[in-house]
């Protein structure tokens, strides 16, 4: 299965919110809602969302009512927010129910399973909303992936599997949807083979493995707003609880987003201090084959990904790689000081004949690479 799974990467995509950004910002360079959010913008998006949904204001509310922290949450990034409010919480629980009782915080009860199973209703909520921009570069860049390609066996055409791969850190489904829509994929072969069209689908794939594509294109290492569980599957692998042996029935849904009222959640999982991969077994999984890859691939592209402090499991996936098949590096960013960055990162991953290239904005890549 490994073997399948890693022979003929050719070039490796690493995404982060900068590249879903530039593949839904107008081409005059004024973002709109439909442009997806970068990370210290999204806290005020939520607020500001508007929708005829009643659950949707009530989430609002719930999420700004039960911040917990000294800050002003709308000035927050939204992976600070939610690492500050899971440490304040849990220290002021454990050293000062008092303070946490008062009306600053106007539900105690509000753990921080509970807040994160809200924000992810809320993020799902945002982001689904958000479309590719007019240019269609998310359409170009899909068909550049995962072209169809096939080879004569015995004298029949035969399909062969694709070489390239994406790492993504985004929640969205953007170039999920364009993937998709162009043919190169499905479900299975895109995400991994365990995930179902519906809950009954989604319990079946636990025991009836499909292995026509053992491994998976797209890496989203936490989540995406179209995975689905039941809400009690994910506050359990949020807090840390789940079982890293028990395998927990995942489906997707293209089609519309779940409410905070029904018994099922977005499976879109933020930096935590207790990183799932540790305890649940699809993340335990992607991470897996992240690490791998990112050591088999001949070519790097990284996208609009700053690898933040916040995320030290990013920090640490890239800082060990080490004895990798790396020949080119492409670093792609606004910010030219993400390139020496990078070169600090992966400096046990690199020799003196890599060579690296820089480009300050996705759209002159994909011109470029297409």
């Amino acid at each position: 299965m490994r073997n399948n799974r890693l022979k003929n990467i050719n070039t490796l995509y690493l995404l982060g919110a900068g590249a879903s950004y530039a593949l839904t910002l107008p081409p005059r360079g004024s973002a709109s809602l439909k442009t997806t959010p970068l990370d210290f913008d999204f806290n005020k998006r939520i607020k500001n969302h508007k929708s005829n949904k009643n659950w949707v204001k009530e989430s609002i509310e719930y999420h700004i009512k039960n911040w917990v922290g000294s800050e002003s949450l709308i000035d927050l990034g939204l992976e600070e927010a939610i690492l500050k409010r899971a440490g304040n919480y849990d220290l002021l629980n454990a050293v000062h129910k008092v303070k946490l009782n008062r009306n600053r915080y106007s539900d105690a009860k509000c753990e921080n399973q509970d807040y994160i199973n809200n924000l992810s209703h809320l993020i799902t909520e945002v982001l689904h909303g958000c479309k590719q921009n007019t240019q269609s570069l998310a359409t170009t860049f899909a068909n550049s992936l995962f072209k169809l390609r096939t080879r004569k066996v015995n004298g029949k055409r035969k399909r062969v599997c694709p070489t390239n791969r994406v790492i993504t850190f985004n929640y969205d489904t953007i170039l999920d949807r364009e993937i998709l829509h162009l043919g190169h994929l499905n479900e299975y072969s895109m995400y991994f083979d365990r995930i179902g069209n519906n809950l009954t689908t989604a319990e079946n794939a636990l025991t009836r493995r499909p292995a026509t594509e053992p491994f998976p294109y797209l890496i989203k290492l936490h989540g995406s707003t179209n995975w689905r569980v039941t809400e009690t599957d994910y506050k359990s692998i949020v807090s840390g609880a789940s079982n890293s042996r028990t395998r927990v029935p995942i489906w997707f849904d293209w089609k519309k987003t779940p409410s905070v009222t029904q018994a099922i959640s977005p499976l879109i999982v933020p930096p935590l201090p207790n990183k799932p991969i540790t305890t649940s077994s699809i993340f335990a999984h992607l991470w897996q084959c992240a690490f791998e890859y990112l050591h088999e691939s001949r070519r790097l592209v990284i996208v609009g990904y700053s690898c933040p402090q916040t995320d030290s499991f990013a920090m640490s996936l890239l800082s060990n790689v080490r004895d990798s098949k790396l020949k080119e590096i492409i670093v792609v960013d606004p910010e030219i000081y993400s390139l020496s960055k990078y070169k600090k990162l992966l400096v046990g991953a690199t020799t003196n004949t890599v060579k690296w290239i820089y480009y300050d904005n996705f759209y002159e890549y994909i011109q470029a690479n297409s």
